[in-house]
C-alpha cells in the first residue's frame, strides 16, 4: 500500500511539473529587450542582432531569427529605430505609406489589414500579404509610440511551422516606460 501511494505521489508530481510547462506558452523562448528603443518582446530562439543604417542616415537595430530558410522556412524579425511622423501626416496616413512601401519592396499582395490600440495610446496596424515571386506570405505589424517605429515581421512559406507561433510572437510585444 505504501508503495502505491509513493507511486501515486510521484505520478501526481510529475504531471504538475508537466502542467506548469504546458501552461507557459513562451517556454524555451528567448526574451529581447532594448532599453534604448523602449520595448521587449520574446522570440523562439536567440535572434542575431545588427544595426542598419537607412537610406535616410538613421540607425535602426534589427534583431532577425531564421527558422528553416530554405526547407520551406521563414522567419521572425523585429526593427526599431527613430521614427518621427512629420506633423503634417497623421497616423492613419504614415501607416497607410507604410504599407505601400512594404508591399511595393515586396512585390507583394495585400491579404488583409487591420488598425488596433495597444496600452491605452499606441496605435498599431497589422497587415498580411501575399509575397508571389518569393512564393511566401508575410505578416507585418508596425508600431509608432514615442518617436519610434517598430517593425515586427514573420515571413515564410505558406506551409511553414512556424506560422503556429506568430501570434505568440506578436502578442509578446510591449513597450517599456
Amino acid at each position: 500500500m505504501h508503495g502505491q501511494t509513493l507511486r501515486t505521489m510521484v505520478f501526481c508530481a510529475i504531471l504538475g511539473v508537466l502542467a506548469g510547462c504546458a501552461s507557459d506558452p513562451y517556454r524555451g523562448w528567448s526574451e529581447v529587450r532594448s532599453a534604448e528603443h523602449k520595448f521587449k518582446l520574446k522570440m523562439p530562439a536567440p535572434p542575431n542582432e545588427d544595426q542598419k543604417k537607412m537610406p535616410d542616415g538613421r540607425q535602426v537595430a534589427v534583431w532577425d531569427l531564421e527558422d528553416g530558410i530554405g526547407k520551406g522556412g521563414g522567419g521572425f524579425n523585429v526593427n526599431a529605430g527613430p521614427t518621427p511622423i512629420p506633423e503634417a501626416v497623421d497616423t492613419k496616413t504614415a501607416f497607410d505609406l507604410a504599407r505601400d512601401g512594404l508591399l511595393q519592396k515586396f512585390k507583394g499582395k495585400l491579404v488583409k489589414e487591420a488598425d488596433f490600440v495597444r496600452q491605452e495610446k499606441t496605435i498599431g496596424r497589422r497587415v498580411e500579404m501575399e509575397l508571389p515571386e518569393l512564393r511566401q506570405k508575410g505578416i507585418i505589424v508596425l508600431v509608432f509610440a514615442n518617436g519610434i517605429g517598430y517593425q515586427l515581421t514573420v515571413m515564410g512559406s505558406p506551409s511553414w511551422n512556424g506560422w503556429k507561433k506568430a501570434d505568440r510572437f506578436f502578442d509578446s510585444f510591449d513597450l517599456l516606460p
